[in-house]
């Protein structure tokens, strides 16, 4: 395949709407660069057999079928990123850009941090951004500078500043067709597609974007109203039941965000 090779790390994003780092990969890529998708799984952080582990990987196998579909497939690798990535490179020495939507506290930050040297080691030109949250940890801070410690005056200076808008572009809308490399990992595929079938089916039904939109759609339209009260009684089934489609990132939070600010429900 002549021209260069751009890839898209997606992490805790599973999404083609709205995603900042894909949005701006297909926004700023040349007509002589193809894209490829990218999911690194590291085995020494699975937790096979818990529930976490299952719907993770639930909503993983869902997202990518929905990329496949929109002509994106996604190639798994697998180990440590470093390595993963490493391999890939040595498969692929065509990948030139990578763009993720980066972490911002606990294992994710300190691994995104490695990779930043990873790449700029392998001449790999990296672009990250701040999608998962409306603002990142570094767009709230004191006059002087310093970190909010109370929650009271954050929450204050939060609601003054300008929320980003619901980017509502898809990749299938981008019309550009992701180029395929994955039969040069075969012993990965076998190795996800093995960790895949582990999923109860029962599962599989309850992941996706369209899923996540149904419950996003129930809450606004029935509990919003009475959130902040029925949100204290374990009893009533008043929350959103969105937080796991949020820690995926099958549903962005800009989303969420400007569909309840737009909606005619009342509540605190």
């Amino acid at each position: 395949m002549s021209g260069t090779i751009t890839g898209m790390w997606f992490r805790k994003d599973l999404r083609l709407v709205d995603n900042t780092a894909l949005i701006a990969m297909m926004n700023e890529r040349d007509d002589n660069e193809s894209v490829i998708g990218i999911f690194n799984i590291n085995p020494s952080q699975l937790k096979k057999g818990t529930l976490n582990h299952q719907a993770f990987f639930a909503a993983v196998e869902q997202f990518s079928e929905e990329a496949e579909k929109a002509g994106l497939p996604i190639h798994f690798i697998v180990g440590k990123p470093e390595k993963a990535f490493e391999t890939l490179k040595k498969a692929i020495p065509e990948l030139t850009k990578i763009y993720f939507n980066r972490d911002e506290r606990g294992y994710g930050k300190k691994r995104d941090e490695a990779m930043l040297t990873f790449f700029s080691d392998y001449k790999i030109q990296v672009n990250h951004f701040q999608d998962s949250h409306l603002h990142g940890v570094s767009e709230i801070k004191k006059d002087n500078g310093e970190a909010f410690k109370v929650f009271t005056p954050y929450y204050n200076r939060w609601k003054k500043l300008k929320k980003p808008l619901f980017q509502k572009e898809e990749f299938a809308d981008f019309g550009v067709k992701g180029a395929d490399f994955r039969q040069l990992f075969k012993e990965e595929q076998k190795y996800v597609s093995e960790l895949l079938a582990e999923i109860p089916i029962e599962l599989k039904g309850e992941v996706g974007l369209q899923r996540a939109r149904g419950y996003l759609s129930r809450f606004i339209d029935k509990k919003v109203s009475s959130y902040e009260v029925d949100r204290d009684y374990p009893a009533i089934k008043g929350t959103s039941r969105i937080s796991r489609f949020l820690r995926t990132g099958e549903l962005s939070i800009r989303e969420v965000y400007h569909r309840l600010n737009d909606s005619d429900g009342g509540g605190e």
